[in-house]
């Protein structure tokens, strides 16, 4: 059984079946961390990965080049399971702490182009594990009380909470420790000073050369950093590059548009 996490951790509940969950609380808050302090604890363990593993990470060899031997470095593997039958639909990713596991959903393993979106959740995913989302988990199953809708009191209820991370939303803004999480695999994949540098080095070719503007540069870092054009084009916005991802040739989708474009245009 999976525990959802968003402004607050919502313990999910899932049938034999596995064919609906119900919400069974909703009541532990998730601390806040700002940009500069998630920026400042992906720059930290890229220095300690880097120094232990006696990797150089640049530009043009950048972190998704390395990223099972992140995962790694962390204690952890990364294999395809069939997250869309254990966890319910629209998950593609999701963090397995008992089980040392970063999953991602069988249907990226089906061609090429969906490598930049393993890549790119695969960073996500580890963000959970460096800021030790694992212990808002343990605080979250002691401080939270499950009070069981009296419409699956019938249907025999699990002994244990499951381990799985998965940042969905059941309602309303997108959750915030998924917008840390995203932050921070901003920060590993694509690193200000790379991205700068990045940036240097195409925008006379992409404004003057070939007129392709922001879009084809956010394409061209895409492909570099090995992420998808929309990630490419939210880290530009993020570091104050563009205004919008719009700008980028992008839009902002359900994570089911996600999944179609991202694979595509990376």
């Amino acid at each position: 059984m999976p525990l959802p996490i968003g402004q607050a951790i919502a313990f999910y509940y899932y049938d034999l079946q596995k064919q609906q969950h119900k919400i069974l609380s909703s009541y532990y808050n998730v601390p806040y961390l700002s940009d500069a302090r998630i920026e400042r604890s992906a720059n930290t363990f890229l220095t300690d990965f880097q120094v232990s593993s006696n990797i150089n990470i640049t530009t043009y060899a950048p972190s998704a080049t390395y990223l099972s031997r992140i995962v790694r470095y962390l204690g952890f593997d990364m294999e395809p399971h069939d997250l869309q039958w254990e966890l319910g639909p629209g998950v593609i990713a999701a963090t397995d702490f008992e089980a040392k596991i970063i999953a991602y959903d069988v249907s990226l393993d089906k061609d090429d182009e969906s490598e930049s979106l393993i890549i790119t959740s695969g960073g996500h995913e580890i963000a959970h594990i460096v800021l030790k989302h694992d212990r808002l988990i343990e605080v979250a199953k002691k401080s939270v009380a499950l009070n069981v809708p009296d419409e699956v009191q019938r249907i025999p209820r699990p002994t244990r909470l499951g381990s799985y991370v998965v940042c969905r939303r059941a309602s309303g803004a997108k959750p915030r420790l998924e917008f840390m999480c995203d932050e921070f695999m901003g920060c590993l994949l694509m690193p200000r000073a790379m991205v700068a540098e990045f940036v240097r080095d195409h925008q006379e070719w992409c404004f003057k050369e070939t007129e392709t503007g922001w879009a084809g540069l956010a394409q061209m870092m895409a492909r570099n950093f090995g992420v998808n054009h929309l990630a490419a084009a939210v880290r530009l916005t993020r570091l104050n590059y563009i205004g919008d991802v719009a700008q980028a040739g992008c839009r902002v989708r359900s994570i089911d548009g996600w999944k179609g474009s991202w694979g595509k245009s990376a």
